[in-house]
């Protein structure tokens, strides 16, 4: 089975590697692309934070990618399954990194290629094929919703996928019309649809599996799994906790530090650039007791953190570094740009307002 996948898989990997490539390449023949546009320093640096982040998140993707290759491949109830739906399993993860590394690419070189309307898109259509073909996937280890209920009983697997199938489709269908009707804050509305249609199969496959029991129809599950689930169980685990631990503490740490010298001060910033401006460039300086973010282009969010290229209905493109929980900020206009920034509370952000004041003196 790997052996009479190996070209897939070299095909699918280059996928995922063409938009790291592309954007390298750009970094090295036009590396003003990708350089901050406050730090003239930033463009001698080659791993500056927008080049680090396409790195290393399509090593992540492709690693990604090959484990799920592997888990398919070695999987012997994949050979049951239909071609299409094989091919359907390898080529997500090529697909997404692709437009996801367009995006970066979009973002970090400031050219409207129009790749969020692509990405929006894409989830859409892949959510709705992926409904149409979820009532034929065949019980297996590898593709599906692979549940300790749905693996003990073909009846759960079948009807279970046939209702995630009713649910996707449907989903799909109202993503769709969320992103025809709505300009802005596409992801932040459609969260609540991929729980609904996350969560809705999984609470349909316990509710069946315990009237099959209920009915003895099918014996009460033991403790112990077979050994591909354990496998494929313990694998899954071990990834999420992973993921859950690498996300909580994005979101959860990160500072915004200030370093003013003679004739520049600079922003130094955990998991985002730092930008430097001189003194000689701005010209003007504001204090407000509160703002509008706006949409952020391309960044870093979390709990705590706002920062990176945002765009709303008054400055139009700018770039921020701020707390989430303090809403007063400075605004620093230069040479028709725009710098948002704030410390951890107003007090705090009023000092460093009046410092910056008496800078440009």
């Amino acid at each position: 089975m790997l052996q009479k996948n190996k070209l897939p898989l070299i095909l699918s990997s280059a996928v995922i590697l063409l938009p790291c490539l592309v954007g390298i390449s750009l970094r090295i023949l036009c590396p003003e692309t990708f350089a901050s546009e406050w730090s003239e320093t930033a463009t001698g640096r080659f791993w500056n934070v927008k080049t680090a982040l396409l790195v290393f998140s399509t090593l992540f993707i492709l690693a990604v990618h090959w484990l799920c290759f592997y888990f398919i491949t070695k999987d012997p109830k994949t050979r049951t399954q239909s071609d299409k739906i094989l091919s359907l399993g390898l080529w997500i993860v090529p697909m997404f990194s692709l437009i996801s590394g367009c995006t970066l690419i979009e973002a970090a070189t400031g050219k409207d290629f129009g790749i969020g309307f692509v990405m929006q898109l894409f989830l859409c259509t892949l959510f709705f094929i992926l409904g149409n073909y979820m009532p034929k996937c065949k019980p297996n280890h590898s593709i599906g919703i692979k549940l300790p209920w749905t693996l003990h009983s073909e009846e759960n697997w079948v009807k279970t996928h046939r209702i995630t199938g009713m649910f996707w489709v449907a989903g799909s269908v109202t993503m769709f019309l969320f992103m025809m009707v709505f300009e802005s804050g596409f992801i932040a509305k459609i969260v609540p649809i991929l729980l609904i249609m996350t969560v809705g199969p999984i609470l349909f496959s316990v509710l069946y599996y315990r009237k099959q029991v209920k009915d003895g129809t099918v014996s009460k599950l033991e403790k112990g799994m077979s050994s591909p689930t354990n496998r494929s169980f313990a694998f899954s685990s071990v990834f999420s906790i992973i993921s859950i631990i690498l996300v909580a503490l994005l979101l959860i740490s990160g500072t915004i530090e200030y370093r003013f010298g003679e004739d520049s001060f600079t922003v130094k910033a955990n998991y985002w650039e730092d930008v430097t401006v001189s003194y000689a460039e701005i010209d003007s300086l504001e204090y407000r007791e509160s703002d509008t973010p706006g949409r952020r282009v391309m960044g870093f969010g979390s709990f705590s953190l706002l920062m990176g290229a945002f765009e709303n209905s008054e400055f139009g493109a700018y770039t921020r570094y701020s707390y989430s929980d303090c809403m007063s900020c400075v605004v620093l206009r230069a040479d028709e740009k725009v710098l948002v920034l704030n410390k951890k509370d107003e007090a705090a952000t009023k000092e460093l307002y009046e410092t910056l004041l008496s800078k440009t003196k």
